[in-house]
């Protein structure tokens, strides 16, 4: 590493702050916590979380920024995307951050057994 960069560095550089991974356990405590009766808001909470831990996916691809400019619809997944079967459930992630090529993704993942345990 050159002396330039590292001097930059050294000045212009601060401590990563990373969050803590979710677990399971943070799952199950989300799944415990949510108030009864269970409204469509709680559960469309649930399945984000749920769809974001099985299926490996950033916050972006799972919710609609707040400030406009960060909203993007080719970002957007539709509701008519997705399919439900007994065991899995998918939908289309039409872009994502990693995909240089904007070919899309679809995201299968099996239905958790946390859903099924907690109902």
């Amino acid at each position: 590493m050159g002396s330039t960069l590292k001097g930059s560095f050294r000045r212009f550089s601060s401590p990563l702050l990373h969050k803590q991974p979710l677990t399971r356990a943070h799952l199950l405590n989300i799944m415990d916590q949510t108030p009864r009766p269970i409204t469509h808001d709680h559960l469309l909470f649930r399945t984000q979380v749920e769809s974001g831990f099985f299926g490996l996916l950033r916050l972006g691809e799972l919710v609609w920024p707040d400030k406009v400019a960060l909203r993007d619809f080719l970002k957007l997944s539709m509701r008519l995307s997705v399919l439900l079967t007994d065991d899995t459930y998918r939908f289309d992630l039409v872009r994502e951050k990693s995909d240089d090529r904007f070919e899309g993704n679809v995201v299968l993942t099996q239905r958790s057994e946390l859903s099924l345990e907690h109902h």
